[in-house]
Protein backbone atom coordinates (compact mmCIF):
# COMPACT_ATOMS: atom_id res chain seq x y z
CA UNK A 1 0.00 0.00 0.00
CA UNK A 2 0.87 3.79 -0.32
CA UNK A 3 0.01 7.02 1.51
CA UNK A 4 0.62 9.68 3.03
CA UNK A 5 0.23 13.39 3.13
CA UNK A 6 -0.90 14.98 0.31
CA UNK A 7 2.29 17.23 -1.36
CA UNK A 8 0.22 19.23 -3.63
CA UNK A 9 0.06 21.84 -1.68
CA UNK A 10 3.49 22.33 -1.04
CA UNK A 11 4.59 21.50 -4.25
CA UNK A 12 2.28 24.56 -5.47
CA UNK A 13 3.70 26.58 -2.70
CA UNK A 14 7.42 25.48 -4.19
CA UNK A 15 6.53 26.49 -7.61
CA UNK A 16 5.69 30.49 -6.39
CA UNK A 17 8.75 32.12 -6.44
CA UNK A 18 8.28 36.22 -5.67
CA UNK A 19 4.51 36.07 -6.48
CA UNK A 20 4.49 34.61 -9.83
CA UNK A 21 3.47 30.81 -10.21
CA UNK A 22 5.95 28.41 -12.17
CA UNK A 23 3.47 26.48 -14.35
CA UNK A 24 6.19 24.17 -15.62
CA UNK A 25 7.00 23.33 -12.33
CA UNK A 26 3.07 23.48 -11.16
CA UNK A 27 2.60 20.84 -14.22
CA UNK A 28 5.42 18.56 -13.83
CA UNK A 29 4.25 17.91 -9.95
CA UNK A 30 0.64 17.29 -11.24
CA UNK A 31 1.92 15.07 -13.83
CA UNK A 32 4.31 13.15 -11.13
CA UNK A 33 1.09 12.85 -8.83
CA UNK A 34 -1.09 11.70 -11.67
CA UNK A 35 1.08 9.11 -12.36
CA UNK A 36 1.28 7.98 -8.88
CA UNK A 37 -2.01 7.65 -8.40
CA UNK A 38 -2.22 5.41 -11.77
CA UNK A 39 -0.05 2.84 -10.47
CA UNK A 40 -2.10 2.60 -6.82
CA UNK A 41 -5.27 2.51 -9.24
CA UNK A 42 -3.60 -0.69 -11.05
CA UNK A 43 -2.08 -2.39 -8.45
CA UNK A 44 -6.11 -2.28 -6.98
CA UNK A 45 -7.21 -3.16 -10.16
CA UNK A 46 -5.02 -6.04 -10.32
CA UNK A 47 -5.41 -7.14 -6.52
CA UNK A 48 -9.83 -7.45 -7.45
CA UNK A 49 -9.01 -9.33 -10.13
CA UNK A 50 -7.08 -11.67 -8.50
CA UNK A 51 -9.92 -11.99 -5.48
CA UNK A 52 -12.07 -12.15 -8.42
CA UNK A 53 -10.17 -15.28 -9.73
CA UNK A 54 -9.40 -17.01 -6.23
CA UNK A 55 -13.52 -16.53 -5.54
CA UNK A 56 -14.58 -17.73 -8.53
CA UNK A 57 -12.68 -21.19 -7.73
CA UNK A 58 -13.47 -21.36 -4.45
CA UNK A 59 -16.69 -24.29 -3.93
CA UNK A 60 -19.74 -22.51 -2.95
CA UNK A 61 -23.42 -22.51 -3.09
CA UNK A 62 -26.17 -25.22 -4.17
CA UNK A 63 -25.70 -27.26 -8.09
CA UNK A 64 -29.24 -26.16 -8.91
CA UNK A 65 -30.90 -22.76 -8.83
CA UNK A 66 -34.58 -24.55 -8.00
CA UNK A 67 -35.25 -27.25 -6.20
CA UNK A 68 -34.79 -29.10 -2.07
CA UNK A 69 -32.52 -30.99 -0.12
CA UNK A 70 -33.60 -34.73 -1.01
CA UNK A 71 -31.01 -37.21 0.70
CA UNK A 72 -28.12 -35.75 3.05
CA UNK A 73 -24.46 -37.30 3.46
CA UNK A 74 -24.30 -40.65 4.97
CA UNK A 75 -25.11 -43.76 5.83
CA UNK A 76 -28.96 -43.44 4.98
CA UNK A 77 -31.67 -46.43 3.89
CA UNK A 78 -31.30 -47.36 0.70
CA UNK A 79 -34.17 -46.18 -1.47
CA UNK A 80 -34.28 -49.73 -3.53
CA UNK A 81 -33.23 -52.47 -0.76
CA UNK A 82 -34.30 -50.72 2.44
CA UNK A 83 -30.57 -51.37 3.62
CA UNK A 84 -28.46 -48.95 5.87
CA UNK A 85 -25.68 -47.70 2.91
CA UNK A 86 -23.24 -45.07 2.54
CA UNK A 87 -24.21 -42.29 0.72
CA UNK A 88 -21.13 -40.31 -0.70
CA UNK A 89 -23.07 -37.04 -1.73
CA UNK A 90 -26.23 -34.61 -1.20
CA UNK A 91 -29.14 -35.61 -3.38
CA UNK A 92 -31.17 -31.97 -4.64
CA UNK A 93 -34.54 -33.05 -6.23
CA UNK A 94 -36.71 -30.84 -8.67
CA UNK A 95 -37.85 -30.72 -12.32
CA UNK A 96 -36.72 -32.88 -15.09
CA UNK A 97 -34.63 -30.62 -17.12
CA UNK A 98 -33.49 -28.17 -14.74
CA UNK A 99 -30.30 -26.17 -14.68
CA UNK A 100 -27.49 -27.64 -13.39
CA UNK A 101 -24.89 -25.33 -12.19
CA UNK A 102 -21.42 -25.43 -11.76
CA UNK A 103 -20.64 -24.33 -7.93
CA UNK A 104 -16.94 -23.48 -8.87
CA UNK A 105 -14.90 -22.67 -12.11
CA UNK A 106 -12.96 -25.33 -13.45
CA UNK A 107 -12.40 -27.60 -16.34
CA UNK A 108 -14.77 -30.75 -17.43
CA UNK A 109 -12.74 -33.85 -16.47
CA UNK A 110 -15.78 -36.24 -17.26
CA UNK A 111 -19.08 -35.92 -19.29
CA UNK A 112 -20.01 -39.67 -20.51
CA UNK A 113 -22.26 -42.27 -18.38
CA UNK A 114 -20.55 -43.79 -15.16
CA UNK A 115 -21.61 -46.78 -13.44
CA UNK A 116 -24.86 -46.09 -11.38
CA UNK A 117 -24.39 -42.78 -11.73
CA UNK A 118 -25.89 -42.22 -14.95
CA UNK A 119 -25.18 -39.30 -16.96
CA UNK A 120 -21.96 -37.84 -14.78
CA UNK A 121 -20.03 -34.52 -14.94
CA UNK A 122 -16.81 -34.29 -13.17
CA UNK A 123 -15.21 -30.32 -12.92
CA UNK A 124 -11.51 -30.23 -11.58
CA UNK A 125 -11.65 -26.77 -9.95
CA UNK A 126 -7.47 -26.91 -8.90
CA UNK A 127 -6.38 -26.76 -5.58
CA UNK A 128 -7.25 -30.41 -5.01
CA UNK A 129 -11.03 -30.35 -5.33
CA UNK A 130 -13.46 -31.89 -7.42
CA UNK A 131 -17.02 -31.64 -8.28
CA UNK A 132 -19.32 -34.42 -9.31
CA UNK A 133 -23.16 -33.70 -10.91
CA UNK A 134 -24.79 -37.33 -11.36
CA UNK A 135 -27.98 -38.72 -12.93
CA UNK A 136 -28.27 -36.20 -15.53
CA UNK A 137 -30.76 -36.15 -18.31
CA UNK A 138 -28.12 -34.28 -20.26
CA UNK A 139 -24.66 -33.09 -20.29
CA UNK A 140 -24.73 -29.86 -21.62
CA UNK A 141 -20.14 -29.06 -21.10
CA UNK A 142 -18.49 -31.51 -23.01
CA UNK A 143 -14.91 -32.73 -21.88
CA UNK A 144 -12.24 -30.47 -21.59
CA UNK A 145 -14.40 -27.05 -21.19
CA UNK A 146 -13.29 -24.57 -19.10
CA UNK A 147 -16.35 -23.61 -16.91
CA UNK A 148 -17.66 -20.72 -15.04
CA UNK A 149 -19.23 -20.64 -11.53
CA UNK A 150 -22.77 -20.63 -12.11
CA UNK A 151 -22.46 -21.85 -15.88
CA UNK A 152 -25.37 -24.37 -16.83
CA UNK A 153 -23.74 -27.58 -17.18
CA UNK A 154 -26.20 -30.14 -17.26
CA UNK A 155 -29.90 -30.54 -16.95
CA UNK A 156 -31.46 -32.76 -13.94
CA UNK A 157 -32.57 -36.20 -14.83
CA UNK A 158 -32.52 -39.65 -13.34
CA UNK A 159 -30.49 -41.69 -15.23
CA UNK A 160 -28.26 -44.23 -13.46
CA UNK A 161 -29.55 -45.62 -10.39
CA UNK A 162 -32.52 -43.06 -9.15
CA UNK A 163 -35.64 -43.05 -8.47
CA UNK A 164 -36.96 -39.84 -10.30
CA UNK A 165 -35.27 -36.87 -11.26
CA UNK A 166 -32.76 -35.01 -9.16
CA UNK A 167 -28.85 -34.23 -8.88
CA UNK A 168 -25.99 -36.04 -7.31
CA UNK A 169 -24.18 -33.93 -5.75
CA UNK A 170 -20.36 -34.93 -4.43
CA UNK A 171 -17.47 -32.94 -3.28
CA UNK A 172 -13.73 -34.86 -3.59
CA UNK A 173 -10.22 -32.78 -1.64
CA UNK A 174 -7.17 -34.31 -2.47
CA UNK A 175 -9.03 -37.55 -3.78
CA UNK A 176 -11.06 -38.28 -0.18
CA UNK A 177 -15.03 -37.75 -1.12
CA UNK A 178 -15.65 -34.75 1.42
CA UNK A 179 -19.47 -33.86 2.98
CA UNK A 180 -20.75 -31.50 0.43
CA UNK A 181 -22.80 -29.42 3.22
CA UNK A 182 -19.90 -26.77 4.70
CA UNK A 183 -19.67 -26.07 0.20
CA UNK A 184 -23.39 -25.75 0.15
CA UNK A 185 -23.62 -23.58 3.04
CA UNK A 186 -20.75 -21.26 1.86
CA UNK A 187 -21.78 -17.67 0.78
CA UNK A 188 -19.63 -16.32 -2.62
CA UNK A 189 -17.31 -14.40 -1.02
Amino acid sequence: GLGGPNNLDQQVYRGIKDGQVDLNLLMTDIDSSLTQREIQLQLLRSNLAEMNLINDRRLAGRPIAHGWQSSAYGMRTDPFTGEQRWHGGIDFAGRLGSDVIAVASGVITWSVEKSGYGKMIEVNHSDGYVTRYAHNQDNIAKLGTVVNKGDVIATMGTSGRSTGPHVHFEVFKNGRVVDPASYIRRTSR
